[in-house]
């Protein structure tokens, strides 16, 4: 195991049992459902003041990055379902080069490029620890300081409130969504006494967005507490819209709108890329929790209790870069689907080459 990378101590299948209560009976008595939200304002590229690239703060974002004031959190939590089982951080992008590889050697790329060491957390759930930290062993990055942080879970319920249990009688659990991810900071803000300013966040399966001094440097220009980077938005996506309403800007997922109401002309979609710091991490605390329905394999319906990371507009003041979508210059090419990494394979190799932060 490199000396270099600390685990924490496993949470595996750890609940806060006084938590799941209380949001059990607030499902009970609906206290959980979420209104379908009408009139709402999606914002267009004219409401978004920062675009990327932008030269402009590149300097000031640069220095931040060099003196070790931005780390990095990689959500590693999810399952490779659609990919045909297993930790989605284990799938391999090329032979040899899994999800997480390529996270990580991108990151070690911008410790280079700016002459420093940068802290990693790499945030799995119970679900996926082991396979994270087996890709882990075969990794070692000398500029690279690295955290694995393991989510706590929920029981599962079924739509009556039940307890929702698998085929062996035990429970279900789930984690409670990337809006975890500021508690889990305000625990986990230190290592190897590298304190970061700010925290970048991105998905595992967007592997085109790299830690970029760009976006650090217009996160510090607007003065907000917290900046997402948005995209533009397409027929085909649900949720994740990015409005504009008297407060500012705010993410709304695809069951708080109504149907009726979903966008039809430009609109921004949020790609989960986020720089947050101490004010943003403090306010994560109070991010609600929702009741989010999914399918299971034996198709059941399961209740399971979230809360959204794009939610922390609502409580603190959050800047949007747009950034491309297509081409060398794209910065969101998801991975959610086998069909996804197929048909985006040569597009991210080809845009990673371009970025000079990997040497395939």
């Amino acid at each position: 195991m490199d000396p270099r990378f600390e685990e924490e101590a496993p949470a595996t299948q750890y609940y806060d049992n006084a938590l799941f209560e209380r949001l059990r009976r607030n499902y009970r008595s609906n206290s959980l459902s979420t209104p379908l939200l009408t009139d709402i304002r999606y914002a267009t590229r004219a409401d978004i003041q920062s675009h990327w690239p932008d030269e402009a703060h590149r300097k000031t974002g640069s220095s931040m990055i060099s003196a070790g004031d931005v780390g990095a959190v990689i959500l590693c939590g999810g399952l490779a379902t659609r990919f045909g089982g297993g930790a989605k951080a284990a799938v391999e992008l090329l032979p040899g080069w899994t999800l997480l590889r390529v996270k990580l050697e991108a990151l070690a790329g911008v410790a280079a490029a700016h002459d420093t060491t940068l802290a990693v957390i790499v945030v799995v759930s119970p679900a996926t620890e082991l396979a994270v930290l087996k890709v882990l062993e075969s990794q070692s990055h000398a500029r690279l300081r690295i955290k694995v942080v393991t989510q706590s879970v929920l029981p599962r319920l079924l739509e009556d409130g039940h307890l929702l249990l698998q085929a062996d009688g035990t429970q279900s659990f789930s984690p409670p969504g990337h809006g975890e991810v500021p508690k889990l900071l305000a625990a986990h803000h230190s290592i190897d006494g590298i304190s970061p300013r700010l925290w970048q966040i991105s998905n595992i399966d967007n592997l085109l967005a790299t830690l970029d001094a760009d976006i650090v440097g217009a996160h510090i220009a607007s003065k907000m507490d917290a900046t997402v980077e948005v995209a533009p938005g397409t027929a085909t996506d649900v949720g994740g819209y990015l409005t504009y309403g008297p407060h500012g800007f705010e993410i709304l997922e695809g069951f708080q709108v109504d149907p009726s109401d979903r966008p039809t002309q430009e609109f921004f979609l949020n790609t989960n890329t986020f720089l947050i710091g101490g004010t943003a991490i403090s306010a994560g605390e109070r991010l609600p929790y929702y009741a989010v329905t999914k399918t299971t394999s034996d198709r059941r319906t399961a209740v399971q209790f979230e809360q959204l990371l794009g939610g922390i507009g609502s409580l603190i003041s959050l800047n949007a870069v747009a950034v491309p979508r297509d081409g060398n210059m794209s910065r969101f090419r998801p991975m959610k689907l086998i069909e996804d990494l197929h048909e985006s394979r040569s597009a991210v190799v080809a845009a990673l080459e371009a970025s000079g932060l990997i040497n395939w």
